[in-house]
This record gives C-alpha cells, structure tokens and sequence, in this order.
C-alpha cells in the first residue's frame, strides 16, 4: 500500500488552473473491480500521520481546503453522504495534490494535478483512482480556477456515481 501511495504522489500536481484553450486531461482507474457503493452510502476523509504532504502543498491550505470542499460537494450531490457518528464509512476519499516542471516539444511546461482517490472503509483496498493534468496558467484569476477544479473533479468522479440499487 505504502508503494501505491508512493506512485500516486509521483503521478499527481493540481490542476489548478490551465493554459486558455487547453484541455484538461482527466483519467480514471478501477481497482480490482468496478464496483461503487450505492446510493447512500456513506464516506469520510481517510487521515494519517505515516506519510507528510509536500511542503509545496503545504504551503497552500487555501487550494487544499478549496479542493477538498468541491469533491465532498461532489460526492454529494452525486448520491453520497458525509459521515456523521457512524462507525465505519463505505468509503474513505483521498486527495493528492502536486505541481512541476515537465518536459515538452515546446520546452519545460510548469503542469498541475489533482488525484482523487477512493478506498473501501472495511479493508483499504483501492476501488477508484481519477486524476486531473493541465498546464498552469497564472494569468487566470480566482474564479476561473475554482470553475476548471470544479469542473476536473466533476469528470473525475462522474465514472464513481453511485450504482442503482
């Protein structure tokens, strides 16, 4: 699990904003099977102190709290609920947030991604993983970049909508 972390953190940079035109490539993974919770069910941040976010993300609480309310609005509006005082959730979610330099024909290109990151509650095993890549453009002001997180963490969870029952 521990590697799988690891990998997940090499994969991912915000998306938090993206060059004017540009597309912003989003991609999902299931785990062993594609099942999702149905509707209802209920999730929770999964929260542990074995591994520290990157300083660089750190350094941004503003962006961290930003994208961590989108997703949970997300979830449910998409059929989920938050946890309150039960036990053990359906799920929990995870988010993982980075950003560098990548090469690219052009020359270095500054790019973002955001990692969503789903795990059964019971026994942690990984059930989805969707991740967002754009370039960054800093030229955009505030309220495009909530509007492109918005809209990346809406296509991210979208294939994660709850099953009928």
């Amino acid at each position: 699990m521990r590697n799988c972390a690891l990998w997940i953190l090499v994969l991912v940079c915000l998306a938090v904003a993206c060059r004017r035109g540009a597309p912003v490539s989003v991609k999902g993974y299931w785990g062993h099977t594609t099942e999702r919770p149905a509707v209802d069910s209920t999730f929770d941040w999964w929260t542990t102190d074995e591994e520290p976010l990157p300083d660089a993300v750190q350094a941004d609480e503003r962006i961290t709290h930003l994208v961590r309310q989108i997703v949970q609005d997300e979830l449910c509006r998409i059929g989920y609920r938050k946890r309150y005082g039960e036990t053990t959730p359906t799920f929990f979610v995870i988010t993982h947030l980075g950003r560098g330099f990548q090469p690219s024909p052009q020359g270095p290109e500054d790019r973002a991604t955001l990692a969503v990151e789903i795990r059964a509650g019971d026994d942690g095993r990984l059930i989805y993983l969707g991740h967002a890549d754009a370039v960054v453009d800093t030229s955009l002001n505030p309220e495009e970049r909530k509007s492109r997180i918005e809209r990346a963490i809406q296509e991210i969870l979208k294939p994660f909508a709850p099953c009928d029952p």
